[in-house]
């Protein structure tokens, strides 16, 4: 409970000071939420070259239950069901993390959308939009960055600016 945490802080006179806070969020941010966060993640000698502040704590490996590997003699169906993941050999990162640290990178970004469009923020949310470009320029799907690197183009260089203000007041209200 947040409340209760800083309820019992201020009994104390323990409050940290906002300074303290944003320190603390920067390195939050730094270890946990960027792309080379995710790079120390997924490789160890990344991590172990990073600045202190920059690493996160390491613990136990995990193994996974054993699984039937091949199918039972009395089926030559393999099993229903969920396969186990296997990393390559020498990966040396944890796929966990990684794939947190990317989730909260994402999600920084939707949240940054989130809040510029009721707020009236166009400029915000076309840089975000800008990210989007070279976000799904790395995917199989072609279709949106397509779309967003047509529109950016078109905002940017060929419409007048009472069309390109038209365009971007629509994406507030839709």
């Amino acid at each position: 409970d947040l409340i209760q945490h800083f309820d019992d802080l201020a009994a104390k006179t323990a409050i940290p000071t906002l300074e303290d806070l944003l320190e603390h969020a920067h390195v939050l941010r730094e270890c946990y939420a960027t792309q080379a966060a995710y790079e120390r993640a997924v490789d160890k000698s990344e991590h172990e070259e990073a600045e202190a502040h920059e690493r996160f704590p390491e613990g136990t490996a995990w193994t996974a239950p054993c699984a039937p590997e091949e199918p039972t003699a009395t089926s030559q169906k393999p099993p229903a069901g969920p396969q186990t993941h296997k990393e390559p050999a020498g990966f040396n990162g944890d796929r966990v993390l990684s794939n947190s640290i990317l989730f909260l990178r994402e999600f920084g970004w939707w949240v940054e959308m989130y809040y510029a469009i009721p707020e009236g923020d166009v400029g915000r949310l076309m840089e975000i939009l800008k990210i989007y470009i070279f976000t799904f320029g790395g995917t199989a799907n072609q279709n949106y960055v397509g779309y967003l690197l047509d529109l950016y183009a078109f905002l940017r260089y060929e419409c007048s600016p009472d069309l390109k203000d038209g365009i971007l007041n629509n994406f507030l209200f839709n």
